[in-house]
């Protein structure tokens, strides 16, 4: 489960893990507060989609 703040940025989140690894995408909640994205696949495939979101979220400026 990947979190973040605002929901909204889940998506990004979401576009760039599928991008980086061939995850499947569970489920993607960006209502609220909080953005969650569930991930199903590998480990090292999880771990890179995971590292491709979060860098993704980072860049994001303003924030």
């Amino acid at each position: 489960v990947l979190e973040c703040a605002p929901a909204a940025y889940i998506n990004l989140a979401a576009n760039e893990a599928e991008k980086a690894s061939p995850v499947n995408l569970m489920h993607i909640s960006s209502v609220g507060r909080f953005g969650r994205l569930w991930m199903a696949g590998t480990e090292a495939d999880i771990l890179a989609a995971r590292d491709a979101a979060v860098l993704a979220l980072n860049r994001i400026e303003g924030i």
